[in-house]
């Protein structure tokens, strides 16, 4: 995580008005709203907040534009997950 998240985080007050002064969506925006709960590892949690923080705006935000962007194949997937998680472990299944 880097210096100014950790600040962000732990924070003074000037800090957290920082984390408060990101763009948010107007109130009522949202068509048929759901709160999730996600885990990430430390490090993706951090570039969240840094992109959102760029972008100036909240990472739920920038996570529904990022998965409303999000390129798929064939099958649905996003692109490349299929090689970056390949299932080595499957059996293939005769259909024939």
């Amino acid at each position: 995580m880097n210096f100014r998240v950790s600040n962000m985080i732990s924070g003074s007050v000037t800090d957290r008005l920082v984390l408060m002064n990101a763009r948010r969506r107007e109130r009522g925006s949202l068509v048929e709203a759901r709160k999730v709960g996600l885990w990430f590892e430390a490090d993706a949690d951090a570039r969240l907040s840094d992109l959102a923080d760029a972008a100036g705006t909240t990472r739920s935000a920038l996570a529904q534009w990022l998965i409303e962007r999000v390129p798929v194949d064939h099958a649905g997937r996003p692109e490349g997950w299929e090689k970056d998680h390949p299932r080595d472990e499957e059996l293939p299944i005769n259909t024939g």
